[in-house]
């Protein structure tokens, strides 16, 4: 990046040192926090209290980067790839018969309502993902 902006490595770092900072003191703040090229970034509370980071990337940077044919590290286990969990399970417990895996049950995801829904018909507003 100091190569290409002109800066010298030390003042890129610091730079990147200050946007660290001030996107932590925005996101304390309970502000969301847009970085161009990047994408947004907000705190969220689940049911229990705990504070949770989301980001959401922008659409030109996941069109970058999830391209498959621009890819160019290595890919271990490619072979793997479409297996479903059972097949997962059923390989370790043939390899490691002592040492079961433990499998989470997955957790059905709550629908949100967006909207109001038809007049009278005593919806929701709109909702936010804070609870979750």
């Amino acid at each position: 990046m100091a190569r290409s902006s002109g800066l010298n490595a030390n003042a890129a770092r610091m730079t990147l040192a200050e946007l660290g900072d001030a996107v932590a003191f925005h996101l304390r703040l309970g502000s969301p926090v847009v970085v161009p090229g990047l994408g947004r970034l907000r705190l969220t509370m689940d049911r229990r209290g705990e504070l949770q980071l989301k980001e959401v990337a922008e659409k030109a940077l996941l069109g970058q980067v999830l391209n498959r044919g621009a890819f160019k590290g290595q890919v271990e286990g490619k072979e793997r790839a479409d297996w479903a969990d059972v097949r997962y399970k059923g390989t370790w417990d043939a390899e490691f018969p002592k040492d079961p895996p433990v499998v989470p049950v997955a957790r059905e995801r709550p629908v949100r309502r967006t909207s109001a829904g038809p007049a009278g018909a005593g919806g929701v507003g709109r909702t936010t993902n804070a609870a979750w």
